[in-house]
Formats: C-alpha cells, structure tokens, sequence
C-alpha cells in the first residue's frame, strides 16, 4: 500500500481527489490533506508518504517552493502537480525538480489513474531492486565477514557487491563491539549493530558478525563522500550515547584505521581486537597511525586526549593535553607535527563541544593563525590554559533545533555550493530569522561558520597526508585554487604550501 498526501487551499479538491484515489487505485491510500506549502513539507516529513499531489497556487509557501524543498530531502519522493494552470514557465521550473507527470484542473479520473499506475508500478520495482539488493548484501556480506574472521579475506566479493548494486565504495573501518555487562552480551551488540545500520542510512554498507567475545564490523562509506575516519566515529559515537542513554547499556567499542584498500580489512580486523585488549572502561577506542618520525607518537597523544574527553569531558582533556605538552619529553617528536596535530585534536574537541553545549568555539573566539604562530610547547600550554579560561567565562545554551539542523547539513554537506538561503531552507525557516539564530546562539555567521568546518577538514586532509593541496581545496568546496589559499591564509597565518608541510 502505498500512502499519499494532498497539498491543495480548496477543500473541495482535495475531497474530491481523495474519493476517486479510494474508489479507483486499490493500492494507494491517502493518509494526510494540507493547505500549503510550509504544512506539507511538515507532513511529509512527519508521515512520510510515497506520492504527494502538490496544488501549484497556496497561501504562504507555493508548491513549487515547497517541492524544492521536498525533492532536496526525499530524494526518492514521487511527486504529481495537479493545477489549473498550465503556462510553460511552470511546467518548465517542476520538470526540474523531477515532478512525474502534470495533472490540469479538475482532474480527469482516467488520466489521474493513469499517473499513479505510472509511479505505483515505478515504485514496485524500486521494492523489488531494494529488497534483491538486500538479500544479496546479506549474504555475500555474511560471507565476507567470515572470511575475514578466519584469517582467509577474499576481496573479490567486494567487486562483486560493487558491479551488482553499481556502487563504489572509498574505503572504511573494521570494529569490535563488546557491551560491557557480560549478560546476554550478543543481544546487546546485536542492538546496537541494529541502532547503527539506522543512523548511517542507506548510502553507508554495514556488514557485522558476532565472532567469540564480540560483534565485529566492516563500515564502508560511498566514493561520492568524505571518507575521513572521523565521520564514522562522530555516528559510533552517537549511537553509544543514545542506548546508554535509553536502556543503560555501555560499550567498549575497537576502531582501527581507515583503510581503502580490501586487502587489508583482515589487518584492520586484527587492529580493532587489538586495541580493546585489557579495556574495561566503556568508551571508543582508536588504534593509532603510523607514518612519518613522530607522527605515530603524536597520534598516541592526541587519541588518548580525544579518549579522555569522551569520557571524562572537556577540561579533563584537556588538563591531560597540557600534562603531556609539559610533563614528557618528547624528543622523537618535531614540535611542528606536535602543534598541527594538536590543533587539529583541539578543533575536534571544541567543534564537539559546541554540538553538546551551544555555542561556537571557531576561529573568531580561538584565533587559529596565533596557534599557527607558536614556537614552543610552552607557549601551546599557556594558549590551552587560555582556553579553558575562555570556556569557564562562555555562556552557552541550548543549541535550537534550527540551529542544530543547519550546522548538520553544513557538517554533511560542506563541499557543496552553499548559500544561506538553502542551509536555511533544510531547516524550515527564513534566511532573515537563520541568520539571527546563529548570531544569537553561535555568536557567529554563516560564513564564518561554513569557513571553521571546511578549515577543520582541510587541516585533518593535509594532517594526514591524505590528498594534495589542490584535491584538499576541491573535496572542502573551494572551485577557485587562489581562492582557497587566500582563505587558508587568512584563516591559519601561513600559506597552504606551509600548512601541510608542518606535519610532516
């Protein structure tokens, strides 16, 4: 059965629409009838319908702008204009937003009928896709899972998975999840297995079996994506606070390093066990890099302090980062790699902070290109006790729920060509009132928003060596190469060329 809303001012068409859908088409049902533009974007949210029919003309919010809005959220949401105008210029702007057919006032029954036979037998065949789709990711993911865990991974299974559902995949992580109360501990992974798979949604392939003591995972993330590690810890760790949260449950969670080749999955299998080995305290764990004279000590450093403010909070990590800029000698490390890592750590921090807490710890409040300008771990521990400074004195709230749903979509969709108006959009509200609300409660722009979270990837791209000066400004969403350097310049004090030499 397939639901539908209709969006229509005129009561009238709106019965009359739901009548001939009750008497003629057997497997569509309507479950919702709104008045505007601003309501249907509401319900359909909430109820989340297969096919809308959408009036052009409403007060408020017309059609088409609700259907821009729409088709920007569900992609996969069939959508019938039904109208009483039928100039071109509107034809023309729907096509765009792949509207499925044009239905004229008053509606005809056949030609309506018509067009939901059209999208039903289009959405049978989406079912029928998705669920052979399922089926063979299920078993071929179960297949590989063992493989790996019996030591004999066979990676041609993934190019098979690939060619069947045309996917790519850029790489991804291995996990080791053990709840940390020994009863009916496989019930338990097995939940939160299920909480992932529904927080990552259905671009990121989650593959997971329970092997001896705990429940083992392969997350692969799409080609068409960032691949950075972090993204995936930023949902493992979501998704362990909600179940402690919702049914005291607690984890100890193995991450190993982001690898992109298949090859080495069953070395990533071995990392995630390995890092859990003598663990009790409930937390996510990450096995540290290795790379460069001094990069995997400090990667040792800065893992612990990201660990510790995941369990202990922010001004304990950073008691610990200011413990082991001081206290340890750390001649195996070039102070130059120390500093960009620890930066890059403490904008991970803050930036976290800022989602738990309100408020915005970017570059207007912490002044990066100073951080840049440090020479010693000196004058780096008298800037951290600085900043806990500035944390005890910040008042911070709430973060509004316009709020929060606008920095998500930044967050997911920094490399695109964003504006105001459609971060705005996402969120329900006008631009004029978006604008306010990040003055208010972030104390900060949307530029200068948008410049933090895409200066935040581009140091942990260059941190990591993981693409060029070139590649690090196209993946941040920087078209303009010159551009992009006038702004890394701006916003760290030294040039690109320089940031990503720092550390190396």
């Amino acid at each position: 059965m397939y639901k539908i809303i209709i969006a229509d001012d005129e009561a009238l068409e709106c019965v009359a629409l739901e009548q001939m859908i009750a008497e003629g088409m057997n497997g569509c049902k309507v479950i919702g009838t709104v008045y505007n533009g601003l309501d249907l974007v509401r319900e359909v949210e909430k109820a989340g319908p297969d096919i809308v029919i959408v009036d052009l003309h409403m007060p408020g919010m017309g059609g088409l702008d609700a259907i821009e809005i729409l088709r920007e959220k569900k992609r996969n949401l069939k959508i019938v204009i039904h109208t009483a105008y039928s100039e071109f210029s509107y034809i023309k702007r729907a096509m765009q937003y792949q509207v499925v057919n044009y239905v004229l006032k008053p509606a005809k029954r056949e030609e309506l009928y018509a067009t939901l036979r059209e999208i039903c037998a289009q959405l049978d065949e989406v079912r029928r896709m998705e669920e052979k789709n399922v089926r063979f990711g299920q078993i071929e993911g179960e297949h590989f899972m063992a493989s790996l865990l019996l030591g004999e991974p066979e990676p041609g299974i993934l190019d098979s998975l690939q060619a069947e559902l045309d996917l790519r995949y850029a790489g991804g992580v291995c996990v080791d999840i053990r709840p940390c109360d020994d009863d009916v501990a496989r019930v338990k992974a097995v939940q939160f297995t299920e909480a992932l798979k529904e927080a990552f949604g259905n671009e990121t392939l989650f593959w997971s079996k329970w092997y001896r003591d705990g429940m083992y995972g392969l997350i692969l993330q799409p080609a068409s994506g960032m691949s950075a590690q972090n993204e995936i810890l930023a949902v493992l760790r979501k998704t362990a606070k909600k179940l402690e949260r919702e049914n005291r449950q607690e984890f100890l969670i193995g991450v190993s390093r982001f690898r992109d080749v298949p090859e080495e999955f069953f070395q990533a299998v071995k990392e995630c066990r390995q890092v859990l080995q003598g663990r009790k305290t409930a937390g996510i764990y990450l096995f540290t890099r290795s790379g460069a004279p001094g990069f995997s000590e400090a990667e040792q450093i800065f893992d612990a302090v990201e660990d510790c403010y995941w369990q202990q909070g922010l001004e304990q990590a950073i008691s610990l980062f200011i413990g082991r800029l001081v206290t340890e000698k750390q001649e195996k490390i070039p102070f130059s790699t120390f500093k960009t890592g620890g930066i890059l750590c403490l904008m991970h921090l803050l930036f976290e902070e800022s989602r738990k807490n309100g408020g915005w710890y970017g570059t207007n409040l912490m002044q990066w290109d100073q951080w840049m300008a440090l020479e010693s771990r000196e004058e780096m521990a008298v800037r951290l006790e600085n900043v806990r400074e500035i944390l005890r004195s910040e008042e911070t709230g709430q973060m509004s729920q316009y709020v929060a749903l606008a920095r998500d979509y930044m967050e997911q969709k920094y490399a695109d060509d964003l504006s105001l108006d459609l971060v705005a959009e996402h969120a329900g509200i006008t631009s004029f009132y978006m604008s306010r609300l990040f003055r208010k409660e972030m104390r900060a722009n949307f530029t200068e928003i948008l410049t933090d979270i895409r200066m935040g990837k581009v140091l942990e791209l260059l941190w990591r060596n993981a693409c060029s000066i070139r590649e690090a400004g196209e993946r941040t969403g920087y078209i303009s190469l010159s551009y992009f350097h006038k702004v890394v310049k701006k916003y760290f004090g030294i040039t690109a060329g320089e940031l990503a030499s720092l550390g190396k």
